[in-house]
């Protein structure tokens, strides 16, 4: 029963760590004095390449810039972006996080109590073996699905109930050639192509 104990007690410290660390590096926004629709980003990465995106409420993407290095500085003039509510997307390799904002005709206000952090599921693939792995802190199921080459669905499973999604998939019985899985969760679709 010790052991049970203190295991549940290890598994909430590090679960409470990595929420807390995945929302400590969220970025700084300066907005300037002379023009509040005149912003200053910046935040240190620890996600290797970045790509950051501005999208709109419909998910539109209105900008897009790749990013590789350690601290992200720079400059946004909002001034032309027409009233309404955005979001700042930070896609990172293992993680993505997003950050609301709306524009008015006096200001540009960032939200960011309703930022959210999206970790991305992990593939592995050796020889015709896969595996799959997917922290999800608000147990978040996932559907994993596997496609052919040409298009065909041949394995399809939701992995949910846990904080730690797992799935190892053996694929010798399948035939040489190039394969798609397609991992679905939190409105999110992560593709990873594959030969055998």
């Amino acid at each position: 029963m010790k052991r049970l104990i203190k295991k549940v007690v290890l598994i909430a410290v590090m679960v409470t760590g990595l929420v807390v660390k995945a929302n400590e590096n969220l970025p700084k926004v300066i907005v300037s004095d002379s023009n509040p629709k005149m912003v200053q980003f910046s935040f240190n990465n620890f996600d290797g390449e970045l790509r950051i995106l501005v999208k709109d409420m419909d998910k539109v993407v209105l900008h897009s810039e790749k990013f590789i290095g350690s601290v992200y500085s720079k400059k946004y003039d909002l001034t032309n972006l027409p009233n309404g509510v955005y979001d700042v997307e930070i896609n990172g390799e293992t993680k993505i996080k997003s950050i609301p904002f709306k524009v008015t005709n006096q200001n540009v206000e960032f939200d960011y109590d309703n930022s959210k952090v999206y970790f991305k599921p992990i593939v592995v693939v050796k020889k015709k073996k896969v595996k799959i792995t997917k922290l999800s802190l608000n147990f978040e199921p996932m559907t994993v699905k596997v496609f052919n080459k040409n298009s065909q669905l041949i394995f399809q499973e939701v992995l949910s109930g846990k904080m730690d999604l797992k799935r190892s998939l053996e694929l010798s019985n399948l035939s040489k050639g190039a394969y798609t899985i397609a991992l679905i969760t939190e409105g999110k679709t992560y593709i990873e192509y594959i030969k055998l």
